[in-house]
C-alpha cells in the first residue's frame, strides 16, 4: 500500500514540475509575443528621431562626399539627334547644371587654350576677394613688367602704363573684356609677387580638379606651351562658373572697355590733351574697346566666358548661355581664319550653331524637392530613419524636348523601389533603394535611395523580434 502512495506522489510531483514548467512556458511565449505585438505596433507607427542641427549637417557631408557628381559626364542616355558642323577643331557642349555633355568633337585633342588661361588666373583672383586677400577698390601698384608697352608684340591689351591710377576691379574688367596681357601680368603680380608664383597656383588649381593634359608656363595665354583640351577646359569653366556665377555679369558680359579715364592718368597729364595727344602703348591716351568675345552681340542669352587666339592654337572660345532658365556650357578650340574678322566669323558660327542645336534639343529641368521616406530599422536601437535621395539638393536632370500630340512637353515621372527586408544595422549613407527618373520611355537617371543616419543592433531581444517582423 505504502508503494501505492509513493508512486503516486511521484507522479503527482511530475505532474505538477510539467504543470508549472508548461505554464512557464506559455507564460513565457505569451509575453514574448505580447512583447513582439507591442514592439511591431510601436515600428509601425514610429518616426524617426529628429536629428540635431550639427549632427544633421555632418551626415549630409558624409553622404554628399559619398555620391559626388563628377564635374562633367556622358548623357546616362542615348537619343538620336541630327549631328552638327563645327568649323573648330575640337569641341564640346555640356549643361552647366547637371555637367552632362551634349555634343563632342575630338574633345581630348591638345590645344594651346590661348587667353582663355586668364579665366584660370580670374579663378585666383576671385578666390583671394572671397577670403579677403585683396579688394575691389584697392589701388594697385603697376610694376613695368605690367605696363603696356613692355607687353609681347602683338599683345591684346587695356593699355596700363607708368604712375597710373587703377584699381583691382578695373584691372579684372580689362583682363576679361578686352584680354589685356598687361591686365593679366598685373593681376599675377599683385596677388603672388611674381608671376612665376602665379603660374604655379594655376597648375595646382588644375591638378587639383584633375586636369592631367592641361598646364601652364606663363599666365596670360601668349605662350603656345601653355596646354589644355576642349573636354579638360569645359571642366574647369564649369567649376569656375558654379563658384563664382556672379563673375558673368560683374566681368564676363561687358562689351566694351574704355581705359584709362580721367581718374587714371596721373596728375601731371591733361586728360582732354590725352585724348588728342596721348601715347597708347604708353598708357596716357584714352582708347575704347570693344569686348573680344563678340558673341555677347550675336547670340541670344551669351554672358561670358572667354576668347583666346595665337597662332598655334588658331580661334578658341569658352561659352556660357542662358535661355529660360537652362545654361549650356561650350569650348571649341582650333577654329579656322585668316585674320581676325574670318576668325572671328568662323568662331561666331561655331557657338550659334552649337547652341542652337543644344537648345533645340534638350533643357534642364530642377528638382525641387528632394524625395524622403519614413523607413523602418527592424532590430536597430532605433525604429525608423529616412530614406534619402543621394543628391541632396541643386538637384537638376538634363532632359530631352519631347512632346506629347499637342505640342506639350512630357513631364517628368519617377518610379521608387526600396529594397526588401531592411534591418539593423543602418549604415549612415548606404543604398537601400532607388528612384527612377524617366520621361516617356527613356530612363533619364537613377538616383540611390540612402540612410540618413546610422543605426545600431538593438538587444537580443530587439533583433529577434526585428527578424520575425521580417518573415511577415
Amino acid at each position: 500500500m505504502s508503494k501505492k502512495k509513493n508512486s503516486y506522489k511521484k507522479f503527482s510531483l511530475k505532474k505538477k514540475i510539467i504543470l508549472t514548467c508548461v505554464s512557464i512556458i506559455s507564460l513565457a511565449i505569451i509575453s514574448f509575443f505580447t512583447g513582439f505585438g507591442i514592439y511591431a505596433y510601436k515600428l509601425n507607427k514610429a518616426i524617426p528621431m529628429e536629428l540635431s542641427s550639427e549632427v544633421s549637417q555632418q551626415n549630409q557631408s558624409v553622404i554628399k562626399e559619398l555620391y559626388t557628381e563628377p564635374l562633367i559626364q556622358n548623357l546616362p542616355y542615348s537619343v538620336k539627334v541630327d549631328d552638327i558642323f563645327i568649323h573648330a577643331k575640337s569641341a564640346i557642349l555640356l549643361d552647366a547644371s547637371t555637367g552632362w555633355i551634349l555634343y563632342e568633337k575630338n574633345a581630348d585633342e591638345v590645344i594651346p587654350p590661348a587667353s582663355m588661361t586668364k579665366v584660370v588666373l580670374m579663378y585666383l583672383a576671385l578666390d583671394a576677394l572671397e577670403k579677403g586677400k585683396i579688394k575691389l577698390t584697392d589701388k594697385i601698384d603697376l610694376p613695368p613688367e605690367s605696363w603696356a608697352k613692355n607687353a609681347p608684340p602683338h599683345s591684346s591689351l587695356m593699355f596700363l602704363g607708368k604712375d597710373q591710377n587703377v584699381t583691382f576691379e578695373e584691372i579684372l574688367i580689362g583682363m576679361n573684356v578686352v584680354s589685356g596681357n598687361d591686365a593679366a601680368v598685373a593681376v599675377a603680380m599683385c596677388l603672388f609677387g611674381t608671376v612665376e608664383n602665379c603660374i604655379a597656383k594655376m597648375n595646382e588649381v588644375v591638378k587639383n580638379l584633375g586636369l592631367t593634359k592641361t598646364h601652364f608656363v606663363e599666365v596670360s595665354g601668349y605662350s603656345e606651351n601653355n596646354l589644355t583640351t576642349a573636354r579638360e577646359f569645359a571642366i574647369f569653366s564649369r567649376s569656375y562658373i558654379t563658384r563664382f556665377p556672379e563673375s558673368l555679369q560683374k566681368y564676363h558680359s561687358i562689351k566694351s572697355f574704355t581705359y584709362p579715364k580721367k581718374h587714371n592718368l596721373p596728375s601731371y597729364i591733361d586728360y582732354e590733351d590725352a585724348k588728342v595727344n596721348g601715347i597708347p602703348l604708353e598708357g596716357t591716351m584714352p582708347i575704347t574697346q570693344k569686348a573680344t568675345n563678340r558673341s555677347l552681340d550675336v547670340i541670344p542669352g551669351a554672358d561670358g566666358l572667354k576668347t583666346g587666339y595665337i597662332n598655334e592654337s588658331g580661334f578658341n572660345l569658352s561659352l556660357t548661355v542662358l535661355r529660360n532658365g537652362t545654361r549650356l556650357i561650350s569650348v571649341t578650340m582650333g577654329g579656322p581664319g585668316n585674320g581676325s574678322i574670318e576668325g572671328n566669323k568662323f568662331r561666331t558660327e561655331d557657338s550659334l550653331a552649337i547652341m542652337n542645336w543644344g537648345f533645340a534639343l534638350f533643357r534642364s529641368e530642377r528638382i525641387l524637392d528632394c524625395y524622403k521616406m519614413n523607413t523602418k530599422a527592424p532590430g536597430g536601437t532605433e525604429k525608423s530613419f529616412i530614406l534619402t535621395e543621394s543628391i541632396l539638393d541643386n538637384h537638376f536632370i538634363t532632359v530631352p524636348n519631347l512632346k506629347d500630340a499637342s505640342g506639350k512637353f512630357l513631364p517628368l515621372t519617377r518610379n521608387i523601389t526600396v529594397d526588401e527586408k531592411i534591418e539593423a544595422p543602418i549604415t549612415l549613407g548606404k543604398q537601400y533603394g532607388k528612384i527612377d527618373y524617366y520621361m516617356g520611355d527613356y530612363l533619364l537617371q537613377t538616383v540611390p535611395l540612402v540612410a540618413d543616419r546610422t543605426i545600431s543592433e538593438g538587444n537580443i531581444f530587439v533583433k529577434l523580434y526585428g527578424k520575425i517582423y521580417n518573415l511577415f
